[in-house]
This record gives structure tokens, C-alpha cells and sequence, in this order.
């Protein structure tokens, strides 16, 4: 039940211009440094596709990503520009 909220969250998240910077893997040719301040890039996609095939065995580990999803979002990105509020 709860998966299935964050689930629904998440797809509503692919509808909303907002966040389009979440939704796919970071280009590392266009961003190279994002691989050296981020040890663990991840995506909304690939978060849905986790939920899709079953990966998740535990809602916590689930919402562990999501949290990782905006703490990696506020270290690559400056306080002032739109993807760092938007992670909020």
C-alpha cells in the first residue's frame, strides 16, 4: 500500500516540468564532475524501473533511494539555482 503510493508520487513526478532534471540519468559528457562529487547517481526512471521489477524488498530501502535522489540533487547543484529548490 504504501509502495504503491510512492509509486503513483513518482510516475505523477514524470508529468510535472518542475522535476523533468530528475526524471533521467545526468548526461556525465555534458556534467563530468557529477561523478566526482556523486558516488551513487540515480534517477526517477531507474527508481521506477526498481519499483517495476521487484528490486525493492523493503519499503524503507525505497524511500532510502528517494531521499538519495534530492541529497545528490542538493550536493551537485548550488542553493540558488532551480534543480537544488526544486529537490526539496
Amino acid at each position: 500500500e504504501q509502495v504503491m503510493a510512492i509509486q503513483e508520487n513518482l510516475s505523477n513526478c514524470l508529468h510535472d516540468r518542475r522535476l523533468d532534471s530528475f526524471v533521467d540519468a545526468v548526461d556525465y559528457r555534458r556534467y563530468p564532475a557529477y561523478l566526482t562529487v556523486i558516488a551513487y547517481p540515480l534517477c526517477i526512471s531507474q527508481i521506477i524501473a526498481r519499483l517495476t521489477n521487484n528490486f525493492y524488498r523493503r519499503v524503507e530501502a525505497l524511500e532510502w533511494d528517494c531521499r538519495l535522489l534530492r541529497a545528490n540533487a542538493e550536493a551537485f547543484n548550488e542553493p540558488n539555482t532551480a534543480i537544488h529548490r526544486n529537490a526539496e
